[in-house]
């Protein structure tokens, strides 16, 4: 189909602070988009893109940061790019809660369970990235003491450096490109029949928080995530923690939300919960849906009707599980799983050698 937007859609997930793979994500969906049939040659400038997505729209699925060492890089990053949406990860979650949740009851105003969940999702080298920059709070003792951090030494890093992190939180809580940041941070993103996620929508979870499947129903859960990160930025996470609630797969004590359904969780619904579930995305329009957060290395399909019993009826709803944190991460930040909507509604994946193939199955 001829979408009606008449833009390229581009999108990238989970690059957790590699900058690296940032900038080899945009510039090889750039020399493939201008030119497809040589997109195997040496990529672009990274300079010449702003030009290209004047044309483009370009979605990070979320977990932009942690555990790389250039998380601050890429947030600043974003400022530069027209026409780029960003959505909310479970990383940006917890750094959320970290930076905005206080508790008086701590002479720091820190809430050491908030702090703790950042650290164990990698926030210590967020942190870092913040330090290292030049623009917030300079100790140089800090830098050298988190490099080649290791979870086993955060109790004594907390010990020596516990007043210059309450002091750097709070400069970074205020922080322009911070709050910009958050305050412009998605819940999800659709393009005619496409939906980008960072996790994905349980039937469960809808059927709670949406309840019948009828048509606006995105842009509603969209506008109440936007309100609820507003609230949670001047301290109240009532709202916000709606979208945050983890299965007991996970070792949470419900279903999980928008921002931690993987991918074995959508795989592992009953047949009722996928007809429901595909009756929700039939009622916007949506035959595809793009989920990061998937842990994946290479990009897969599947199809939610498949090996569902005979008599259950299923909308054709594909899901494409992509996780570019394999790469960027784990593996050095040398491919990107990067994907690519043509205007004629074609879709094309990135594998793990850079090259882009046809997958609209």
């Amino acid at each position: 189909m001829i979408r009606e937007s008449r833009k390229n859609l581009v999108i990238v997930s989970d690059l957790h602070g590699c900058k690296r793979a940032f900038d080899k994500s945009l510039s090889s969906a750039y020399k493939f988009i201008k030119s497809p049939a040589d997109h195997m040659f040496p990529t672009c400038p990274v300079d010449d893109l702003p030009k290209f997505f004047n044309e483009s729209i370009l979605v990070f699925l979320g977990d932009l940061i942690d555990r790389g060492p250039e998380s601050y890089k890429i947030i600043k990053s974003l400022d530069q790019i027209p026409n780029s949406v960003h959505l909310c990860g479970n990383h940006e979650a917890v750094f959320l809660k970290f930076l905005y949740f206080d508790d008086p009851s701590n002479q720091w105003g820190i809430d050491e369970k908030s702090m703790f969940s950042f650290f164990r999702f990698g926030g210590m080298q967020t942190l870092r990235s913040f330090v290292e920059s030049g623009e917030f709070i300079k100790n140089d003792d800090f830098l050298n003491a988190t490099y080649d951090f290791r979870t086993d030494d955060l109790f004594y890093i907390l010990e020596d450096f516990y007043p210059f992190i309450a002091d750097l939180r709070i400069a970074i809580r205020y922080n322009l490109h911070i709050q910009k940041f958050f305050s412009e941070m998605g819940l999800s993103f659709q393009m005619d029949n496409f939906l980008c996620v960072h996790a994905g929508f349980l039937y469960e979870y809808l059927n709670q928080y949406v309840g019948l499947s009828k048509p606006g129903w995105v842009n509603s859960l969209n506008t109440a995530f936007k309100e609820a990160t507003l609230d949670a930025m001047q301290g109240d996470f009532s709202k916000f923690d709606t979208f945050t609630s983890v299965s007991t797969l996970r070792g949470g004590k419900g279903f999980a939300g928008p921002l931690w359904a993987d991918r074995r969780e959508i795989l592992m619904m009953t047949d009722m919960n996928r007809s429901r579930l595909s009756e929700y995305y039939h009622a916007e329009g949506i035959d595809t849906v793009v989920v990061g957060h998937s842990y994946v290395d290479n990009i897969e399909v599947h199809h939610l009707s498949e090996d569902v019993h005979l008599g259950v009826n299923v909308y054709p709803v594909r899901f494409i599980f992509t996780d570019n944190g394999l790469s960027s991460y784990y593996k050095g930040g040398f491919s990107s799983q990067s994907l690519v909507v043509d205007q004629f509604g074609r879709l094309f994946a990135q594998d793990n050698l850079g090259d882009f193939d046809f997958i609209d199955q």
